[in-house]
C-alpha cells in the first residue's frame, strides 16, 4: 500500500512584505545537503534535477532549512498519527504542530520553525512547505509524487524560491518513509521577471505518467462535492504553468490534446480566479481523464501575466499576453 501526499495549501506558502526589501542572515552554503538520511538527499537532488531541466535556478541547499525539514520530521514520528480533518481520519504526517508536545520547534514551518532553526527570514520573504509519506525510501519517488499532486508542484516549481532543504525519516509506526522539504525565497522575488512563466511537463519532455490519484491530495483539486462522477478515480496527469510569487496569471485559454488529434481533453482549469487553493502565480488543467501510455500531447497555453500588489493581488503593471504551445510524451 502507498500512502498518498497531504498538502494543506493555506498553511503551506507564505509571504510577507513589509516596506524594507532587505535579507535577513543564514546559509548560503553551496554544499550538498548532508542528512543521514539517503531519501531526504535524493529527493532534494531530484528536485532540483526536475527544475533544471524545466529551466528554474536550482536550490542552494540551506543547513538551516534542512534542520527545520529534518525537526518537523521527527516531530512527525514522535507524536503521530494526527487527525485528518476532511477526511476525518488519522494520517502519519500534518504540517502544524503543538506547543507543549514533544520535539515542539513551532506551529507552521514558516516563519516558526526555519526561525526556530537558525534561518533569517527578513523583512520580505517567501516559503513553503510540502511533505508525502510513502511505504519505501525512495527519495526519487517522493520527489516524484510530490511533483504529480499539482497543489504541491506549486510550491516546488515556484520559480523565486532559492533556498531549499530536506529531512526524512520514519513514521511514527514505521510503516512509512516521511519526506518534508521546505523553501524559501529572502529579498526580492524576481526569478523569471515580469511577464515570463515555464511549464510543466517541460516541452520535449519524454517518460511523462499517465495519470494523478487526485483523492489522496488534500486538499483535493477535484473534489467529491463537486465532480461525483470522478470520486476514487485517477484522472490525467496535470500540466502546469509557473510565474514568480509577485506576479499574477490569468488564464485565457488552457488545453491539452493528443498530437494529431482535433479532440481538446475536457478537464478543470486550476487558477487564482477558478479555485481557492491555487494562489495567481500559479495555473494548472487537470484532464478528468488518463493519458494514454506513449502518446504525444499538445498543450496549449494563454493568458496575460502582470507585476501584482502583493497585498491587493491586483496589477500594478500593464498585462502582458503570454502564449506557449509545446507537446510532450507519456511513458
Amino acid at each position: 500500500m502507498r500512502l498518498a501526499p497531504r498538502f494543506l495549501a493555506a498553511a503551506s506558502i507564505l509571504l510577507a512584505t513589509l516596506v524594507s526589501f532587505s535579507c535577513g542572515g543564514g546559509s548560503d552554503s553551496t554544499s550538498s545537503p548532508s542528512s543521514s538520511s539517503n531519501t531526504a538527499t535524493e529527493g532534494f537532488t531530484q528536485i532540483n534535477d526536475r527544475r533544471s531541466a524545466a529551466g528554474l535556478a536550482k536550490l542552494v541547499f540551506s543547513s538551516e532549512i534542512a534542520k527545520a525539514a529534518q525537526n518537523h520530521t521527527d516531530y512527525q514520528r514522535i507524536n503521530g498519527p494526527f487527525l485528518d480533518t476532511e477526511s476525518n481520519s488519522s494520517s502519519p504526517i500534518t504540517h502544524s504542530e503543538t506547543l507543549g508536545k514533544p520535539g515542539f520547534t513551532g506551529v507552521d514551518a514558516c516563519p516558526d520553525r526555519m526561525t526556530a532553526a537558525g534561518f533569517s527570514l527578513g523583512t520580505q520573504y517567501g516559503c513553503g512547505e510540502v511533505i508525502s509519506a510513502l511505504d519505501n525510501t525512495s527519495g526519487v519517488a517522493a520527489a516524484e509524487e510530490l511533483i504529480t499532486a499539482i497543489y504541491h508542484r506549486f510550491i516546488i516549481f515556484q520559480p523565486s524560491f532559492k533556498e531549499a532543504g530536506a529531512g526524512a525519516g520514519p513514521s511514527y509506526d514505521g510503516r512509512y518513509t516521511i519526506f518534508t522539504e521546505n523553501f524559501a525565497v529572502r529579498g526580492s522575488f524576481t526569478s523569471l521577471g515580469n511577464g515570463a512563466i515555464v511549464t510543466y511537463p517541460y516541452p520535449s519532455q519524454q517518460q511523462v505518467p499517465t495519470s494523478f490519484a487526485h483523492y489522496t491530495e488534500n486538499p483535493d483539486p477535484l473534489p467529491a462535492a463537486s465532480f461525483p462522477e470522478l470520486a476514487g478515480k485517477q484522472v490525467g496527469y496535470p500540466v502546469s504553468v509557473h510565474a514568480d510569487l509577485d506576479q499574477r496569471i490569468d488564464v485565457q485559454a488552457f488545453t491539452v490534446q493528443k498530437q494529431g488529434d482535433n479532440a481538446i481533453l475536457s478537464g478543470r482549469i486550476l487558477s487564482g480566479t477558478t479555485d481557492a487553493n491555487t494562489q495567481s502565480f500559479s495555473a494548472a488543467t487537470v484532464p478528468f481523464q488518463e493519458l494514454a501510455p506513449q502518446t504525444v500531447y499538445e498543450a496549449a497555453f494563454s493568458g496575460t501575466v502582470c507585476l501584482r500588489d502583493l497585498n491587493t493581488n491586483e496589477c500594478i503593471s500593464a498585462p502582458i499576453s503570454v502564449s506557449r504551445n509545446w507537446s510532450f510524451t507519456t511513458r
